[in-house]
C-alpha cells in the first residue's frame, strides 16, 4: 500500500460521501486512477464497504450510561435480564463488567419521560436483585479519524467531537419534579 492509497483510505474514512472528483482533486490524483485503486482496494478486500457517520445528537435528547450492581442473579436469570435490555429500542450498548459494577448499559431518550420510563423499565426487569446503580451523562460524542493508520509519520488522530451545546437550558419546576422522581428512582431502594 503507497502514499496514495492511504491518503484515499484516510479521507474516505473521514467522508465516504465524497464525490470522486473532489477526492481526486483532494489527493493529487486523476479521477481514473482514484476510481481504479478504489475498485482494486474493494477487491483485495481492505474495502469492505461504506458507512454514514450521523450526528447522533440531532436524533435524540440525551444519552446515558447505566452502571448496574446486581446481587443473586444466576446465569440464567442475567441472561433473561440481558435479553430484555436487548429487546428495549433504546438500549444502545451492553457490557459485562468486573469491579464495583457488573453490567454497563448504555441508552438514548427522546424526551425526559422516556428516561423515566426506561429507568422504570430497568428497575422492573432487575426486580431486587440490583443492589446499586450510577447514571452517567453523555454530553459529547467522539469519533476517532483514524489518522494514525494512513500516514507514513506518527501522526496523532483526529479525534472530532460532535457540536457542544453553547445555550443554558432553563429547567421550570416540572422538569425539577421530573429529575428528582428520576433520581429516587435509581437511588432509593424499591
Amino acid at each position: 500500500m503507497d502514499l496514495i492509497d492511504r491518503k484515499i483510505l484516510h479521507s474516505i474514512s473521514e467522508n465516504a460521501r465524497e464525490s470522486h472528483n473532489v477526492l481526486a482533486r483532494k489527493i493529487r490524483c486523476s479521477r481514473e486512477v482514484l476510481d481504479y485503486r478504489l475498485r482494486r482496494l474493494e477487491k483485495e478486500g481492505i474495502i469492505s464497504g461504506y458507512q454514514a457517520r450521523l450526528c447522533i445528537t440531532n436524533f435524540i435528547h440525551a444519552s446515558y450510561i447505566l452502571l448496574v450492581q446486581t446481587l443473586g442473579l444466576n446465569k440464567e436469570k442475567l441472561a433473561q435480564v440481558i435479553n430484555k435490555l436487548k429487546i428495549n429500542t433504546q438500549t444502545q450498548y451492553i457490557a459485562k463488567m468486573g469491579g464495583d459494577y457488573d453490567l454497563l448499559i448504555s441508552f438514548t431518550t427522546k424526551s425526559l419521560n422516556q428516561l423515566s420510563s426506561y429507568i422504570d423499565f430497568v428497575n422492573s426487569i432487575f426486580g431486587q436483585h440490583k443492589t446499586k446503580t450510577t447514571m452517567l451523562t453523555m454530553v459529547q460524542e467522539w469519533k476517532d479519524s483514524f489518522k494514525s493508520l494512513f500516514s507514513e509519520n506518527d501522526e496523532r488522530n483526529n479525534i472530532v467531537s460532535m457540536p457542544k451545546i453553547e445555550e443554558k437550558i432553563d429547567i421550570d419546576e416540572e422538569d425539577k419534579e421530573i429529575r428528582k422522581k428520576i433520581c429516587a428512582k435509581l437511588f432509593l431502594p424499591n
